[in-house]
């Protein structure tokens, strides 16, 4: 899954997506939706902590903290991480046009 980071706030928020408790627990984005279902199915008994807002699972840091006995670390190490991007490939265009022939080396005979 690929991540658009353009800017990482200093303070942790209030809610967490999913995808960033998962990176807090370190486990796999499967079992932490797997958690997140079972703490709703069982009414908060069982499971990671989560509500739902609309559609969506956002997860408070305090319960979270909780949850995990400890304050997380903010940014997250390795999932805040911004790797820099690849270099673009070139396009057709670029990669058609001829490279610029070296300058002569050896005086020409017949001048231009």
């Amino acid at each position: 899954m690929t991540r658009r980071i353009e800017y990482v706030p200093k303070e942790p928020p209030d809610l967490l997506t999913v995808v960033e408790a998962a990176a807090v627990l370190r486990i796999s984005l499967g079992k932490a939706y797997k958690g997140v279902r079972k703490f709703i199915a069982t009414n908060g008994k069982e499971g990671i902590p989560a509500e739902r807002i609309d559609k969506q699972f956002r997860i408070p840091r305090h319960k979270l903290e909780e949850y995990i006995g400890a304050p997380i670390t903010w940014p997250i190490p390795g999932f805040h991480d911004i790797p820099e991007p690849p270099p673009a490939k070139p396009t057709r265009r670029q990669r058609s046009k001829s490279p610029e022939p070296p300058p002569d080396t050896q005086p020409r005979l017949f001048p231009l």
